[in-house]
């Protein structure tokens, strides 16, 4: 997918509840064949009754998956 967003030149917006799947992103991105910047992740938080989104990319990628952080 990522090699078929940069050819094309657009960008993929996905959702998944998936472990293995963000796994294999973070692979795959940790490989640095399309650049730092191609990956994004935006996980929601919730504190009490408010919520936000929580952009991670790089390294913060990799220690989600490390870390074995929820992601459902």
């Amino acid at each position: 997918m990522l090699k078929a967003a940069k050819e094309f030149n657009v960008q993929i917006f996905v959702t998944t509840h998936s472990y293995e799947c963000l796994a294999a992103l973070v692979q795959v991105q940790e490989q640095d064949l399309f650049g730092d910047d191609a990956v994004r992740v935006f996980r929601l938080e919730r504190n009490g009754e408010e919520h936000r989104a929580v952009k991670m990319k790089g390294e913060g990628l990799s220690v989600m998956v490390e870390d074995n952080w929820e992601i459902r």
